[in-house]
């Protein structure tokens, strides 16, 4: 088993795939709210605006650190080489001038327009099911529900497939990285919260390793 799998950082990062679903229920039930007011593409395109335009360009450029859970942070000081080299597998590689995690960011941005297409014509199956019955102002609020669930979806899965890639780097490769500066990490990533260095002892305590057979030995030889 490959090292990285013991990373529980990237664990919870990798888990966010359940607030996907989520977030595309929240946004179709968003769509169902009211009649359009818009034309149809139109309508796409500022749900897509809204609920992607952002998450797309936060993950693209700075995507979001993932030794962190919630509001907290491990500080890129406590992270020892082998964590700052998987923090390389993001922006491995460039090509036309931009590194593998944009691309990907790009993709999944595609992937998910491609999904809101589908859902948007199938928003009348859904209308029955609405929360958002705000009367003139329903369809507004409505595509802004859609939006937010959107931006919800864009983020978790962004942030499962940045972990997920790091836990899937073999250790040959992890090796065969050259591990991050200080200075790099601070200035490639996005850092929600605040830093706090034994952030996972808080939630995880370690508990102390048992001794090996040779220190038994010894004590029983030195009793």
């Amino acid at each position: 088993m490959p090292k990285s799998w013991d990373e529980p950082f990237l664990w919870l990062h990798a888990a966010a795939i359940v607030l996907v679903p989520l977030g595309m229920a929240i946004s179709q039930l968003g769509l169902a709210a009211g009649d359009p007011w818009l034309w149809p593409p139109l309508e796409v395109s500022l749900v897509a605006a809204f609920g992607l335009g952002p998450v797309m360009w936060l993950q693209g450029l700075q995507p979001i650190y993932p030794f962190s859970v919630g509001i907290w942070y491990l500080p890129s000081r406590q992270l020892n080489r082998s964590r700052r080299r998987r923090l390389r597998t993001l922006f491995d590689s460039t090509w036309l001038r931009l590194n593998q995690q944009q691309w990907l960011t790009a993709l999944l941005a595609l992937l998910l327009l491609f999904v809101l297409i589908r859902m948007y014509w199938s928003a009348p199956l859904w209308s029955a099911l609405t929360f958002v019955h705000l009367g003139w102002l329903t369809r507004p609020a409505g595509l802004l529900v859609a939006s937010a669930g959107l931006a919800v979806a864009a983020l978790a899965l962004n942030v499962h497939v940045a972990a997920l890639r790091a836990l899937m780097a073999s250790d040959r490769d992890l090796n065969a990285l050259a591990p991050m500066s200080k200075v790099e990490i601070e200035q490639s990533f996005f850092f929600l919260g605040k830093p706090k260095a034994d952030l996972w002892k808080a939630w995880w305590p370690q508990t102390e390793r048992p001794r090996n057979h040779k220190s038994t030995r010894s004590d029983n030889s030195a009793a």
